[in-house]
């Protein structure tokens, strides 16, 4: 019972306001775009933010940012990254 006491108090101490970026290649935004206005992505917009989201939670997991810590998303930044081709 003190164990999940001390856990529950930790959990409140720390608490990370995070901004998470999403990198993501012009050709797969555009192929987004196209499919919205085909009324097809809504699914598959939110299937990348989510695939981006868990990503980034298990990176923060792995880098030993413990699971005591309360991690809020602040927001969610699109980076778009333009293909050259060689």
């Amino acid at each position: 019972m003190r164990d999940r006491q001390q856990t529950e108090r930790l959990y409140k101490l720390h608490c990370f306001n995070i901004v998470l970026c999403c990198y993501i290649t012009l050709w797969q935004l555009l192929h987004i775009q196209f499919l919205n206005k085909k009324g097809i992505s809504v699914e598959n917009t939110a299937d990348f933010l989510l695939f981006a989201l868990t990503i980034f939670v298990k990176q923060v997991y792995n880098n030993s940012i413990t699971e005591y810590c309360n991690i809020q998303i602040l927001m969610i930044e699109v980076s778009v990254h333009n293909e050259q081709s060689a």
